[in-house]
């Protein structure tokens, strides 16, 4: 793309010779014919047409006045009886008599006369006054009174002057498609030119001083997605039409200043890259499925003699689910659909950067509540620890201390402390992993748009392949060397019945002692958990009711039980509130690294409430001082 063909422009140095540039046209002219470009100036003469040599008292010559003893040109002077003087110059009476009444009346009555001169002498090719002319058109607000300064522009039955710049920069009438301009596949700025007219007639540009100067002198670079308003072509697939939408704000004149002080406004209306199209899918589904699943896992839990009330975090926990997910999904996918339809990718749109703010953050609180209202479970759960090889009271106030035997207790009491913070993936570890990708993803993020909805996706999805490589090398290190989980059964063994007993004949005396002990008269029924059920850890099928009790087991399952009230058995409300904080404080403050930060100090300070809580239930529970 050329210089001139951009917006139809030349520079003052592309002129040849026998020509001048006229900055008001911004094109370069011809000279007219026995003309020179240098510029006569009148010296006051005798009658005789000899210059002056010596002071003397003479009438000046008719188109002249006097002036501080010198004789002027006075073109005033000269005016007809046809013609009327209008702040120094002659006017025709019929301009005058045909021109239409001013009736916004926001003009003084001089400056209005000066528009009248300047108007006329614009007709007569005068382009200094043209350029006048356009300025106070300007500083009017483009006024539409068919007599204020805009009347040239305005009434089209009027000639155009030669001189008359344009208040608006159109493409040549020859182009296939008036007004518009095609870029290239890929191309994402253009560089355009702006300039004003000074007031000793000249033009000036106006630069920007990021950009180099290029040949054709167009210093400033407009980023489209940025500052353009950009609507989908609906006509054809895959394109898009640009829209440059400027509007000049003019402050008020300070009276020690001669400087007017401007502001330019670019409007910025982004089309929608389908964010709202994949929540209404993503949302639907997800929303179904989860909200299923609470349902059915509260069922669970009312079976097993929990609240009714419990349906309110399972299905908070839930709903903040699908939000989350939901969300990242329609994201991901308008990111995918943008890179891969245009040739650039744009950002998202205000109303959908404000909708993915809103959703994260309702998610986020969400999930806030379903971990609390898991660790106040845990806190209050009830804690027995019984050594079936003595005898216990069946009252707790009978157990103390100084008994023998008593050091097992304290022991597994211990243990049990350790674990109840205990979880598959650390925080820190995902943290680190995770500020590691998105370093390594920075000359990709590049190529994006600033759009911190996607920085969000992209983030999110370094955060979960953190997360996933540390769960799967945890999978993979207990089925190869051992889990922690195992620790608790092998104290249970050692400091019970020693290491000569078998798992199988700890679980016999158990379950033996805790049926005679706890449980005498009532009917027991073992029944093994479904496939599904041990997948989704809930109760699907209904077994017997009535007085029958129901244990139910897993055989394939080498996690002790007691593990589901600590945070081992709760690694996926503890992980994705992990990510959704991490998540909401990135897209917060737009920064990694200061949300990597403020989610590790959370998590641990979680932990210590946790534990803190967890050890003064285990103490009240069991009147065991394991410290």
């Amino acid at each position: 793309m050329t210089c001139a063909s951009a917006l139809h422009l030349e520079m003052p140095d592309s002129c040849q010779s026998g020509h001048y540039y006229e900055p008001t046209a911004m094109t370069c002219q011809s000279c007219p014919a026995n003309a020179s470009l240098v510029t006569s100036a009148d010296v006051t003469q005798n009658i005789d047409g000899s210059p002056l040599k010596e002071v003397q008292c003479m009438k000046c010559a008719r188109g002249f006045r006097a002036e501080n003893n010198v004789c002027v040109k006075c073109e005033s002077c000269v005016c007809t009886k046809s013609q009327i003087v209008v702040r120094g110059i002659c006017v025709p009476k019929s301009y005058i008599n045909n021109r239409p009444k001013y009736e916004e009346n926001s003009l003084h009555p001089l400056a209005l006369l000066d528009v009248v001169k300047h108007e006329y002498s614009c007709t007569q090719n005068d382009f200094r006054a043209c350029r006048t002319l356009a300025s106070e058109c300007v500083k009017n607000f483009y006024s539409t009174d068919l007599a204020g300064p805009c009347r040239l522009w305005i009434q089209s039955k009027i000639p155009t002057p030669k001189g008359l710049p344009l208040l608006t920069v159109q493409s040549s009438l020859t182009d296939k498609y008036p007004g518009e301009t095609n870029l290239p596949r890929g191309k994402d700025s253009l560089i355009i030119a702006a300039a004003v007219y000074t007031s000793q007639g000249g033009v000036l540009f106006l630069k920007d001083p990021s950009q180099q100067v290029s040949p054709c002198y167009l210093p400033i670079n407009i980023q489209i997605g940025r500052d353009f308003t950009v609507e989908r072509d609906k006509n054809s697939q895959g394109s898009l039409k640009l829209y440059i939408s400027i509007e000049a704000n003019y402050a008020t004149k300070s009276q020690l200043s001669n400087t007017i002080v401007t502001t330019l406004k670019v409007i910025h209306v982004m089309p929608e890259a389908g964010v709202h199209r994949g929540l209404e899918i993503w949302g639907g589904v997800l929303g179904s499925v989860l909200a299923l699943y609470a349902m059915v896992q509260w069922r669970g839990t009312v079976r097993r003699g929990g609240l009714y009330i419990s349906i309110v975090p399972l299905l908070a926990g839930s709903i903040a689910d699908t939000l989350y997910f939901a969300t990242l999904f329609s994201t991901l996918h308008a990111l995918a659909a943008e890179a891969g339809t245009l040739g650039l990718t744009l950002p998202l749109s205000r109303v959908e950067e404000y909708l993915i703010k809103a959703l994260i953050y309702s998610a986020v609180s969400l999930k806030a509540f379903k971990v609390a209202w898991i660790n106040i479970k845990q806190c209050r759960s009830d804690i027995f620890f019984l050594d079936w090889s003595e005898y216990n009271p069946p009252f707790k106030d009978a157990c103390t201390m100084d008994k023998p035997g008593n050091w097992r207790a304290v022991t597994l009491s211990r243990e049990w402390s350790r674990m109840q913070t205990m979880r598959r993936v650390s925080t820190g570890h995902t943290v680190i992993l995770a500020l590691l990708i998105l370093h390594l993803l920075r000359p990709w993020q590049s190529y994006l748009p600033p759009s911190l909805g996607y920085k969000w996706a992209v983030a999110t999805i370094a955060w979960w392949s953190s997360y996933t490589t540390f769960l799967l090398a945890r999978l993979a290190w207990d089925r190869l060397v051992a889990s922690p989980v195992k620790s608790l059964p092998k104290i249970c063994t050692n400091v019970d019945l020693g290491e000569t007993e078998t798992r199988q004949a700890l679980l016999s005396r158990f379950l033996a002692a805790f049926f005679e002990r706890a449980l005498d008269g009532l009917s027991w029924v073992a029944s093994e958990l479904t496939i599904l059920e041990r997948l989704l850890d809930v109760e699907l099928t209904t077994r017997e009711a009535g007085n029958t009790s129901i244990l139910l087991y897993d055989p394939a399952n080498n996690t002790p039980s007691c593990f589901a009230v600590t945070w081992w058995g709760e690694e996926w409300n503890l992980s994705t509130f992990d990510a959704m904080v991490f998540g909401s404080v990135f897209i917060a403050l737009n920064d990694a690294l200061l949300a990597a930060l403020i989610t590790v100090i959370l998590c641990q300070a979680m932990k210590i409430l946790r534990r803190l809580f967890g050890n003064k239930n285990q103490r009240d529970k069991t009147e065991i001082d394991f410290y």
